[in-house]
């Protein structure tokens, strides 16, 4: 129950669409998710657990780079990556973490 939960928040957290269509229920992972490719007889929507961020390394590199495309700064505005690298990778994982 937990993979599936963490699937939706991951999914939001990308920015996907959700559709509650009888037919095509879920979301549209389609452009978000570099591996899906466009043709009639490829999957682009998703049930929370159909969504393989937990194997597919191509799934869960699109959390990470949304992740890593954030600015991060201090407590006084100053840009985290002007600070210490560690620091940057270690506020990364936190948010990962919160996440899922």
């Amino acid at each position: 129950m937990k993979t599936i939960e963490n699937n939706r928040l991951l999914a939001e957290f990308l920015g996907a669409a959700l559709y509650n269509d009888p037919v095509f229920p879920g979301y549209d992972m389609h452009g978000i998710i570099d591996s899906i490719a466009d043709g009639a007889d490829e999957q682009h929507y998703f049930e929370a657990h159909e969504m393989p961020f937990d194997t597919d390394w191509n799934w869960i590199m699109a959390v990470v780079e949304k992740i890593e495309d954030i600015e991060m700064v201090d407590h006084s505005g100053t840009p985290i990556r002007s600070l210490d690298f560690d620091v940057e990778n270690r506020c990364r994982l936190q948010c990962l973490r919160r996440i899922c």
